[in-house]
């Protein structure tokens, strides 16, 4: 594997070689940089030179505008490695590579399947020539995941978690740790919450708060992690709020400016008011639950149009149709939002999945209009992505309402149903002709619908079976049974 950038490697074998090797390891980086034209104009330092991250150029790949938060991500990855970390000769160099690859990161998302198979083999082999660094640990089994698009052991981030918390590395590193292990772990415990799931958030929040107090921590980095860490914890009321308080104050006043501190406030607050309210019917609700309901509702209400005019986001505009889904204000306002969204983003699944929500018969709309809205979904030419599943959603919303009142007869077999299931899903595949995995979806739903014949195809094209998804392989397999007994 190539390395990113030479210099860095030779940065750090030269200031983070501190054991067996270390002269041996100065005499081979000094000789490379003499060769390697790239060099000329990066000076090296002496050991006694504590590593400066304004020594390294901007890599190309970047926007002027981020050299700060480049500086800033150097700094707490290689730096940290460099001043903190268990350095050796025999590893200091895949390790730097490792977290180059690291800091690049997040800088570049559309190419991260890149970063991450470099970070892997260059982790993989820092810990092969006997390195223990845990952030090291860390940062080669977090990228692990993209690649093998499974995520890491629970107990595997809980461990690396832990060690790194007894280092000197910087907070906000810890903070994604425990941030992460705690993600890992409930996607692993499903809808309990064991107590170490509340110990690693507990421990995040610490690192967290600890971090934004940091003064040099740029807001790019900041308010992304806060945003991270509080939207999993939302409905956990009686920890986000207090985690929220903890953490509001130092949000607004260090970065009222940006538009994302306000989206955070407004986005927490509807969650406090639903909170408020219960989620009973209206006429449950007290008159101290009705107030706290108003008195969020408004502070949200403010503080994403706060966000709103600081920079257009899209998940404020989202965030706005749910302001209105309890306020109530009329059809006028709920679509002022959705297109102000859809401006910013035509494939905002969210956005049009919030429009249907605020259409369902038990709020502002009717069956009808959910409908009428979800074939607008599929017969768009301007909106895309996952859009057209839209139509998909209006009937699985419907079907659970019919169940919920007892009516006997199957819903997915009535009239006009099966058509609009074929024609939301012909036309995401039609948009989005690679992304197989949706052919499962395919295949459950002309199921229902008791369209055999479509079952078969779509098995055929959907790969290897995903038999949880279908309630385990004895019961896809009936299906298959049932399928072929029965097609036309």
């Amino acid at each position: 594997m190539q390395p990113i950038y030479p210099f860095l490697l030779l940065v750090l074998l030269i200031c983070g070689c501190r054991g067996k090797g270390e002269k041996e390891a100065v005499r081979e980086s000094k000789r490379a940089h003499h060769e390697d034209p790239r060099m000329a104009r990066v000076e090296i330092p002496s050991f006694e030179t504590e590593w400066d991250p304004s020594s390294t150029a901007l890599p190309d790949e970047l926007n002027p505008k981020d050299e700060a938060r480049w500086r800033w991500r150097l700094k707490t990855t290689v730096g940290a490695y460099l001043t903190f970390g268990e350095r050796d000769a025999r590893w200091n160099a895949a390790a730097l590579d490792l977290l180059t690859n690291f800091a690049l990161a997040t800088f570049k998302t559309n190419d991260l399947g890149t970063f991450a198979r470099n970070a892997v083999e260059a982790g993989e082999a820092a810990l092969e020539a006997g390195c223990n660094d845990p952030f090291v640990r860390y940062c080669t089994t977090w990228f692990k995941a993209p690649l093998s698009r499974k995520s890491p052991s629970a107990e595997a981030m809980q461990s690396t978690a832990a060690a790194l918390y007894g280092t000197k590395y910087p907070p906000i590193r810890k903070f994604y740790a425990f941030h992460r292990a705690a993600q890992v772990l409930k996607e692993e415990s499903g809808k309990t919450n064991p107590p170490a799931l509340w110990e690693l958030r507990i421990n995040a929040l610490n690192c967290l708060h600890s971090a934004i107090e940091d003064p040099t921590i740029p807001a790019e980095e900041a308010l992304p992690a806060i945003d991270n860490f509080l939207e999993p914890v939302q409905r956990a009321r009686s920890f986000s709020l207090p985690a929220f308080k903890r953490l509001e104050p130092v949000m607004t006043n260090r970065w009222a400016n940006e538009a994302l501190t306000w989206h955070i406030v407004g986005a927490m607050n509807i969650e406090f008011a639903w909170e408020a309210r219960g989620s009973g019917f209206s006429s449950t609700v007290t008159d101290e639950g009705w107030q706290g309901f108003a008195e969020h509702l408004s502070i949200a209400e403010k503080a994403l149009e706060r966000s709103w005019k600081i920079k257009p986001l899209e998940k404020a505009a989202i965030e706005m149709l749910r302001v209105e889904l309890g306020q109530g204000q009329g059809r006028q306002r709920m679509e002022l939002w959705f297109n102000r969204a859809m401006q910013l983003n035509p494939n905002s699944y969210e956005a049009a999945n919030a429009k249907l929500f605020y259409l369902e018969p038990k709020w502002h709309g009717s069956a009808e209009e959910m409908l009428a809205f979800g074939r607008q979904c599929v017969n768009s030419e301007i909106w895309g992505g996952r859009v057209p599943l839209i139509l998909l959603d209006a009937h699985v919303a419907l079907a659970a309402w019919a169940k919920r009142n007892n009516q006997t007869a199957n819903y997915w077999t009535q009239q006009g149903v099966w058509p609009d299931i074929r024609s939301s899903f012909e036309k995401f595949f039609k948009l989005n002709p690679k992304d197989s995995s949706w052919r499962h979806n395919y295949a459950y739903y002309a199921y229902q619908c008791q369209e055999y014949a479509a079952f078969l195809k779509q098995v055929e094209l959907m790969g290897p079976v995903n038999y949880p998804y279908f309630g385990g392989k004895e019961k896809f397999d009936l299906m298959l049974q049932t399928a072929k007994r029965f097609a036309r």
